[in-house]
């Protein structure tokens, strides 16, 4: 590829993201300034300014510094999100002690990160239509009818896939960005004085002559940055380089241009800071506002699509570390393997946001449910960051504790102040991460318990093999197909001793089946295909396929049998393909909790049939659980 195609497609890439990263931080000052405001008592210019510049300092440091120039360099084959960091910790070997509080931190801020997915769709889109009731108050019982049509129109299009609707929301969030940052301009214009604002110490000074009003003033502030999380999950989506140059060329000066351009308005009339529409009013009335508020309402959907597919690639991330059931994927792109569209939590996401703004009725009522779950996913964010730099990175020690220390610091007081509203809505996303975390907590453990007593009774496929020379096993006609993920062997050689058990006998031709995933070749069926012969009539054919393709599991044994001459069986029909299903029949024991032992018993009853995405036909599967006394 030329050098000029590659900056073509790194440009392209960058306008993309602009559509789908940065449009929840994007519309942030639809609502984020003027919350903050009302927290003051007055509209005192000095006290205004200073909000302007906790807000510009807080996506300096928070968004620019923590994200764009240190988080994002931390991912796991190119994937980003409090998962890719739990990936990479995991390799490093750590201590148990140390490892097992960790993993459950990041778990924590993983299961945080749901609820806040939850809301950013219903305020964001919420707080655009609202817009309506500055042009004429008769609109205001139409709002939420609306709102609620333009969320199911948007949940519905996500099977188009991100890439997509990247490309197509990317030219509009460019233009929101570039009028969001003209309309601030001209205020500044008028009223220069806010560009004190860009001074660090105009904010600090305000915190420390009022300590106990700032609490409440920077749980309104993190209503600016409550995208950045978001912008780390879609890492996977475009890459590290087109999210940081659309941040730092495009998102940034946008932002903190109409920040302080807000702040120069209220400053110019002190009698704005009550309307709860503050954004709107740096435009005149009439058809110049009224166009805006069609465009907000047109960004806001944008702007739920960065947490919607943050909340794709956090599922997928966790159902491959077995933290979630398998769920139904679609991948929707071919040179990203990070684009994906899953059923399922796209229309619980859906669900939950209608039921929210029906419930809260309101942007403001919405603003104290914002916030609290995604500092706390911020703060998990920061603990494992500072493993990753010294164990992984090999920062020095005191270079980590000052820059994570830090950030920490300043995080930690976002989460203090957002605690004040935890009786005002803020219990919403605690609830729904608090359930998020104890399914996956419950699915991990039960799956580890399950696969750890399979794997005692496993064997490598040569010992397998062998088995049958020192025991008389009784052998009936026919290939009869043991799968596993393992590449070793091992998972699927324990489903065969299992089954052999339960049977008492077995086919004379024994393929044991191992899948893997190629992350290089997105749509090659079959990237390798490797075949071994034991004796006994054992046979290990491992695949290898990309990630654009389902396994399908009949076509890879068809190939191997083709290959090895057609020794493997006859008529494929008449094939049988065992697998393992962890349900649990015998749930009386003492290794779990009665709580999760209940829970994990639910979702492995409901998880998806094996049939499902291996292509198997259902009259060729054998699929049994392991009784196990939990």
């Amino acid at each position: 590829m030329t050098t000029e195609a590659k900056k073509a497609g790194i440009a392209a890439l960058s306008i993309a993201a602009l559509g789908v990263v940065f449009g929840d931080i994007g519309t942030s000052p639809l609502y984020a300034f003027g919350t903050a405001l009302q927290t003051i008592p007055d509209g005192n210019p000095g006290d205004v300014i200073a909000i302007a510049s906790l807000i510009a300092w807080a996506l300096i440091i928070i968004v620019t510094l923590k994200y764009v120039m240190i988080v994002m360099r931390a991912d796991f084959n190119g994937e980003g999100g409090i998962f890719a960091l739990y990936a990479i910790i995991r390799k490093t070997q750590l201590p148990i002690r140390i490892w097992r509080p960790l993993s459950l931190i990041l778990v924590i801020g993983a299961a945080l990160l749901y609820g806040d997915g939850t809301i950013t769709p219903a305020i964001s889109v919420l707080s655009a239509v609202e817009g309506l009731q500055t042009v004429d108050m008769a609109l205001k019982p139409w709002v939420i009818p609306i709102t609620a049509v333009v969320l199911i129109l948007l949940f519905s299009v996500q099977r188009i896939g991100t890439g997509k609707l990247g490309r197509f929301f990317g030219y509009i969030m460019l233009f929101w960005f570039i009028c969001i940052g003209v309309m601030g301009f001209m205020q500044i214009v008028h009223t220069p004085v806010v560009l004190q604002a860009l001074l660090p110490w105009v904010g600090v000074s305000f915190m420390f002559h009022h300590i106990k009003l700032t609490f409440y003033v920077l749980g309104a502030v993190v209503l600016a940055v409550t995208g950045a999380e978001a912008l780390y999950a879609d890492l996977g989506h475009f890459g590290r380089r087109p999210i940081s140059i659309a941040w730092h060329g495009v998102a940034l000066p946008a932002l903190l241009l109409n920040y302080l351009g807000q702040a120069a308005a209220v400053v110019h009339d002190p009698s704005l800071k009550s309307n709860s529409n503050l954004f709107y009013m740096l435009l005149p009335e009439g058809g110049l506002r009224m166009g805006m508020i069609l465009l907000a309402t047109v960004t806001t959907v944008i702007a739920s699509q960065a947490l919607i597919s943050g909340i794709f690639s956090l599922t997928s991330q966790a159902v491959d570390l077995n933290y979630l059931p398998r769920f139904a994927v679609f991948h929707t792109s071919s040179s990203q393997r990070g684009q994906i569209y899953m059923p399922a939590i796209n229309w619980l996401l859906a669900a939950i946001c209608l039921l929210l703004v029906i419930t809260f009725k309101t942007s403001d009522s919405l603003a104290g449910a914002y916030g609290l779950a995604v500092t706390g996913t911020m703060i998990c964010t920061t603990a494992g960051l500072g493993f990753v730099l010294r164990c992984v990175k090999g920062w020095n020690l005191w270079a980590v504790i000052g820059v994570c220390g830090g950030l920490l610091l300043v995080e930690g007081c976002f989460l203090i102040s957002c605690t004040f509203k935890l009786l005002h809505g803020g219990y919403v996303p605690v609830i729904l991460g608090g359930g998020m975390m104890a399914i996956m907590i419950a699915w991990k453990s039960g799956r580890r318990l399950i696969r750890e007593e399979v794997l005692e009774n496993g064997n490598t496929p040569e010992e397998f093999a062998k088995m049958f020379s020192d025991q008389a096993v009784p052998r009936v006609p026919g290939t009869i197909v043991f799968v596993g993920r393992r590449p070793d062997g091992i998972l699927a050689v324990a489903v065969a001793k299992e089954y052999l058990r339960r049977t008492g006998s077995v086919q004379q031709n024994i393929i044991i089946l191992t899948l893997s995933t190629s992350w290089t070749n997105p749509y090659s069926a079959v990237h390798t295909l490797s075949t071994k012969e034991y004796e006994n009539g054992i046979t290990h054919v491992n695949a290898s396929y990309g990630y654009m393709i389902t396994p399908d599991a009949p076509r890879f044994v068809a190939e191997a049998n083709e290959k090895l001459g057609g020794k493997l069986f006859a008529d494929p029909e008449e094939t049988f393909y065992v697998i393992f299903h962890e349900v649990i029949y015998e749930a009386s024991g003492r290794l779990m909790s009665a709580w999760r032992r209940n829970l994990f018993s639910w979702l492995s009853r409901n998880v998806q049939p094996a049939q499902n995405y291996l292509y198997v036909p259902p009259r060729q599967i054998v699929e049994f659980s392991w009784m196990m006394r939990l």
